[in-house]
Parts: C-alpha cells; structure tokens; sequence
C-alpha cells in the first residue's frame, strides 16, 4: 500500500507542478 501512495503522491505533485507552469502567466 505504501508503494501506491507513493506513486499517487508523486502523479498529484507532477500534475501540480504542470498546473504551476500552465497557470504561470508568460
């Protein structure tokens, strides 16, 4: 279980990460 929230938690923090940049006015 440890091993699919791991895996959750980083898929949630990359698509975080793409909201940032898409979010991020140019």
């Amino acid at each position: 279980m440890e091993a699919d929230g791991f895996e959750a938690g980083q898929r949630v923090g990359i698509t975080i990460e793409h909201l940032r940049l898409i979010t991020t006015p140019l």
